[in-house]
């Protein structure tokens, strides 16, 4: 079994903006790859458990999180060894992968070195959403 890193999960507990604890829940399952402590509703405890949910609105708020992803089928549920898994799918690390893309930033040095970039990018027509979406956060990038 993979551990994941409890600094992650503790931060899914801090208060969240619509879908930023589905996106915190998603994040923590792409870095640990399997969240294994029983997430159906019969073993719910112990996963509600393991995030360290105390108050029953925030169980309530991690179940109907995870209960969406599994809709939008961003993540997997199966039984292993008596044991509910929680498991990211591939659509699921593709959306962990967008999210990154939202947060990268390039920071500009004190001194200009001198050298010029250029990014050229060939994108079709038929992906013309994608296309502009790059073109967008270049421009937001102030490239």
């Amino acid at each position: 079994m993979i551990k994941v890193n409890t600094d992650k999960i503790k931060s899914i507990r801090e208060k969240h903006i619509k879908g930023e604890l589905a996106k915190n829940i998603l994040k923590t399952l792409a870095v640990g790859g399997i969240l294994a402590a029983g997430l159906a509703l019969p073993n719910i405890v112990q996963v509600l458990d393991f995030f360290s949910a105390t108050k029953s609105a925030e169980k309530f708020k991690i179940i109907r999180a995870i209960e969406g992803m599994k809709k939008r089928k961003l993540v997997i549920i199966y039984e292993k060894n008596g044991v509910d898994v929680v498991e990211i799918t591939e659509l699921g690390k593709k959306k962990v992968l967008s999210y990154d893309l939202e947060n990268i930033k390039i920071t500009r040095p004190n001194k200009w070195d001198g050298c010029w970039r250029i990014i050229i990018f060939d994108i079709p027509e038929k992906n013309k959403k994608a296309r502009r979406a790059l073109n967008f956060k270049l421009k937001n990038m102030e490239f």
